[in-house]
């Protein structure tokens, strides 16, 4: 994790970026670590945070929703350029009944109705080919179900870097 959250940071510089959505950041004592300490950094909970968002840019003006946010999901209100819209990092764990996190985003799209949008990072944990991973496990196919009942779009572009990848597979995340 450090030495992912460093590249991050040279990502950051290098390309300019204004908003990161993290999910499983580089944790030291609860905190997430690594960020430089002129970005904002949105994390929440007691607990070991599993979602953060981090704002570069010092001209958006940014402000965590306490009522909907914990160690899993992180909101926020991003004002910029006279516009207002929330944006979501959220890690769905595995060991969950995802009908919970289902319930947690309807809970997130409530509380966040009335602005000029809304933009959800997810690490899912699922896999679908529509967010252009290989397969679709059942998993997927909840989350799939769940997004065209929301009426929520996938971002993902095509692409041959992935989002995760380890011994056992690679796939992408799925931002909404």
């Amino acid at each position: 994790s450090r030495s992912a959250t460093n590249n991050l940071m040279q990502i950051i510089d290098l390309y300019d970026i204004d908003i990161i959505f993290i999910q499983e950041p580089y944790v030291l004592r609860n905190k997430v670590a690594g960020i430089f300490w002129k970005n904002k950094i949105f994390a929440s909970g007691e607990d070991r945070p599993r979602a953060a968002i981090v704002v570069t840019n010092k001209r958006i003006d940014s402000i965590e929703l306490n009522e909907v946010s914990d160690e899993d999901a992180i909101v926020i209100q991003i004002s910029y350029n006279n516009s207002t819209f929330y944006t979501v990092s959220m890690y769905m764990d595995i060991r969950k009944d995802i009908n919970d996190d289902f319930n947690k985003l309807d809970e997130i799209m409530k509380a966040t109705k009335g602005g000029d949008g809304l933009i959800i990072a997810v690490d899912s944990n699922s896999r679908s080919t529509m967010w252009h991973d290989r397969t679709t496990n059942t998993r997927g196919k909840k989350v799939e179900d769940y997004l065209s009942a929301k009426q929520l779009y996938v971002m993902n572009e095509a692409s041959e870097y992935t989002t995760f990848e380890s011994r056992t597979g690679k796939s992408n995340n799925c931002p909404l």
